[in-house]
């Protein structure tokens, strides 16, 4: 089993013999030991459980489970190697975390290679093989209507600055309601908003990345985001 761990941590420091020992600790971590007790990798849960326990499942994720919840606090299959196996790809919205996958360095070296199967998300999303930072194949625009839950919708914030809007896609030729339905069936969609055009008129903004310096403002100088939520709080 190949193990990546999250991007702050070494992923290519290998166990080179058998006497490597894999664990759990209390608190909430998986730590891949070496033969000495030194740790080559560890797993870095988003949340802190009392109590947790490793399962390995029939469709090959290694997960851990808080024991009292029963709640996945990290799962393997968040940090594909080199191969999709029924996992998701992409940037999730409310974790931040961007699942990539990254070839072999060779056939016979499972450390990280020079090609990456990512998910770009700077204007509209789409799927893209990266050899270093040059672009080598592009698959297509992305859109998945599937990294959604049920339930969301858009929260209204009134009186703001728009987000930076650099890199951002601009549709004039969609409506707000549109704009809703198109950003609502992208996954990736953080928020939306209409922007005002120096030809006339107006036009969808989407946002896919981070809402960079959003403020609030005089109400009069002020614009409506519409931010993506999990549930949308009844009024």
């Amino acid at each position: 089993m190949t193990f990546r761990a999250t991007e702050d941590q070494e992923t290519d420091n290998p166990l080179v013999n058998s006497t490597g020992r894999l664990t759990v600790i209390k608190e909430g971590s998986i730590v891949l030991l070496n033969g000495t007790g030194g740790a080559l990798w560890s797993t870095s849960p988003s949340d802190f459980v009392k109590e947790s326990v490793a399962q390995l499942l029939d469709t090959c994720n290694l997960v851990l489970l808080d024991s009292g919840s029963g709640n996945y606090v990290w799962q393997s299959f968040d940090y594909p190697s080199d191969t999709l196996l029924g996992m998701k790809l992409g940037w999730d919205s409310k974790t931040g975390l961007n699942r990539t996958c990254k070839s072999w360095r060779n056939q016979n070296d499972p450390s990280s290679g020079y090609f990456t199967f990512i998910i770009q998300l700077d204007g509209l999303p789409q799927v893209i093989i990266r050899g270093g930072s040059v672009i080598k194949n592009r698959a297509g625009q992305w859109s998945n209507s599937q990294i959604c839950g049920n339930g969301e919708g858009f929260e209204a914030f009134g009186s703001v600055k728009l987000p930076d809007s650099s890199g951002q896609l601009v549709n004039v030729n969609k409506s707000i309601e549109e704009c809703e339905v198109a950003c609502l069936e992208n996954c990736s969609c953080l928020a939306y908003g209409t922007m005002e055009l120096s030809t006339g008129g107006y036009g969808c903004v989407t946002w896919f990345q981070e809402l960079i310096d959003v403020r609030n403002v005089l109400a009069e100088n002020g614009q409506i985001l519409y931010v993506r939520v999990g549930q949308v709080r009844e009024k």
